[in-house]
C-alpha cells in the first residue's frame, strides 16, 4: 500500500500543472528514484491483471520432495500435460495425523496419464521401470493392494523422486481436474541464499541445523 500510494503520489506530481509544480529541476537521483517507483507501479498493476485472468502465479514449496523454492504458473490457458512436468495439485485426500487436509495443494511430477499403466507389489510403485519406494510403516497412509493399474481418462499419476512424498504411490492416480496448474522453478531458496551471502557476507552467519548425520 505505501509503494502504490507513493507511486500515485509520484503520477500527480508529474502531471500537475506546472505553476504547482517545483521550479528547482530535480536532481539525477530523484529522476532515477522516480523513474524506480513508476517501474515498480506498472508492475504491480501488471501483476494484478495477470492475477484476475489466470489466477494465482506464483507457489513457494517448501517441502524437501521437490527442490524448495519459488515456482511460476504456466500463463497459457488450456494447459496439456506431460510427463514430467511439474504441477500444483489439492490432495484428495485428509491426513489430520501430519496437518494436511483434503483441498490443501501440494507440487509433484506428472509420471503417467490416461493410458498408462503401473504395478504396485509390497516393497514399490513401479512405473516406466522406476521404483518408487512405499513406506509401510505408518498406518494412517493409504495403500493400494499389490497389482496391475490402468490409468483411466480423466486422471493423473503424481509421483516425486524423493523417497518419502506423499503422492501417488500411496492414493493412486489423482483427477485431473485437481490439478490447479503446470509450473516451473523460477527460483530455488539454495540460489537466494547464495545471492544473500554474496551481497551480505558480513550479515548472515551461516548455523548448522544439528542433523543426526555428520
Amino acid at each position: 500500500m505505501i509503494v502504490v500510494a507513493f507511486s500515485a503520489f509520484s503520477f500527480s506530481h508529474l502531471f500537475s500543472p506546472k505553476s504547482k509544480r517545483e521550479k528547482r529541476p530535480l536532481s539525477a537521483l530523484q529522476r532515477v528514484f522516480r523513474v524506480l517507483m513508476l517501474g515498480v507501479l506498472f508492475l504491480i498493476l501488471g501483476l494484478l491483471c495477470l492475477r484476475l485472468s489466470m489466477g494465482h502465479l506464483f507457489f513457494v514449496n517448501h517441502s524437501p520432495s521437490a527442490v524448495p523454492g519459488i515456482y511460476v504458473a504456466a500463463l497459457e490457458r488450456n494447459v496439456s500435460y506431460h510427463k514430467g512436468d511439474f504441477v500444483v495439485a489439492s490432495d484428495p485426500y485428509d491426513f489430520p495425523e501430519i496437518g494436511i487436509y483434503k483441498g490443501a495443494l501440494f507440487l509433484k511430477q506428472v509420471r503417467g496419464l490416461c493410458g498408462d499403466t503401473y504395478r504396485v507389489t509390497d516393497t514399490d510403485l513401479v512405473m516406466d521401470g522406476v521404483s518408487y519406494p512405499i513406506n509401510h510403516t505408518l498406518s494412517y497412509l493409504p495403500h493400494q493392494k499389490e497389482g496391475l493399474y490402468s490409468i483411466h481418462e480423466g486422471e493423473i499419476l503424481l509421483l516425486n523422486d524423493y523417497p518419502y512424498s506423499l503422492d501417488s504411490r500411496y492414493f493412486g492416480p489423482v483427477p485431473a481436474a485437481n490439478v490447479k496448474s503446470r509450473v516451473s522453478l523460477l527460483v530455488s531458496f539454495e540460489t537466494i541464499n547464495q545471492w544473500l551471502y554474496r551481497l551480505m557476507p558480513d550479515v548472515l552467519i551461516h548455523v548448522s541445523g544439528m542433523d543426526q548425520e555428520a
